[in-house]
């Protein structure tokens, strides 16, 4: 995980430890689809900025808060604001 600034933006970064046809296979061996998944990280991400006060109060001065997810072959899972 990586944290890293630019203004008034706060990335947070995760940097998952297989590839991506890994990551795809087994999203399908749990009968679920790339874009669920892509959601409950949203939501997941949602809930960090939500449910803590610190990040809460960030958001709401007007900031952002970047999270993105990637595969160890660099390339993006998830990227959102």
């Amino acid at each position: 995980m990586s944290f890293t600034t630019n203004k008034n933006i706060l990335s947070q970064g995760v940097k998952l430890l297989y590839n991506r046809s890994f990551f795809e296979n087994a999203i399908i061996q749990q009968s679920r689809s790339l874009d669920d998944l892509k959601m409950q990280m949203f939501e997941n991400s949602r809930d960090i900025i939500c449910l803590n006060q610190t990040t809460k109060a960030f958001v709401e001065f007007g900031d952002h808060m970047h999270f993105y997810t990637s595969f160890r072959t660099e390339s993006i899972c998830s990227n959102f604001t």
